[in-house]
């Protein structure tokens, strides 16, 4: 047991150094006055079992903050559904390259279009005709360049990511 730093002992009076203790069988642990064995109440404000360790809460926060900013760079474009040209009450960002597999291309402006929710749906659905549609509107060139950072891959910084994101969007954050 790991000796902690010293506190008054209720039965002595006196800083004594303590002593975590659990009792077989008990869920929480006391402190014992390593004097005179006096307990103390129980110890509480375990950590939870599923917390999540502080740097990936961080990573989760950016990843939030750069889809949050690429959805609406992309749902900020002029015009209807860019798959059916027809103008539709809600559109949603669509990937050409999905948001899991690949982070290096996750918050790339060029692998995203606004279209509606049905065709969404349909493109997500078929290969052939999302491979189609991005031809379409980005053109073999810039097609290709997109489909090579995918096969680099490798890391992201997502602050630069945020920060470019920004610049695109016309905001400033100090």
């Amino acid at each position: 047991m790991s000796t902690q730093a010293p506190r008054q002992c209720p039965k002595c009076r006196e800083p004594r150094p303590w002593r975590k203790d659990r009792p077989p069988g008990s869920r929480c642990a006391r402190r014992l006055c390593l004097t005179c064995g006096a307990p103390t109440k129980p110890i509480h404000g375990r950590r939870k079992s599923k917390t999540m360790p502080a740097p990936l809460y961080r990573h989760r926060v950016q990843v939030k903050e750069c889809d949050a900013l690429w959805s609406r760079i992309i749902l900020s474009r002029p015009g209807p559904c860019e798959c059916c040209g027809k103008n539709a009450p809600a559109y949603d960002p669509g990937h050409n390259i999905g948001r899991k597999r690949c982070l290096a291309t996750r918050h790339y402006p060029d692998n995203g279009a606004k279209i509606c929710r049905n065709c969404h749906r349909r493109i997500d659905e078929d290969a052939e005709e999302k491979r189609a549609l991005f031809l379409r509107l980005l053109g073999p060139e810039r097609y290709e360049r997109l489909q090579m950072i995918k096969k680099c891959g490798g890391r992201v910084d997502l602050q630069l990511v945020a920060i470019g994101l920004r610049a695109l969007l016309g905001e400033h954050k100090p």
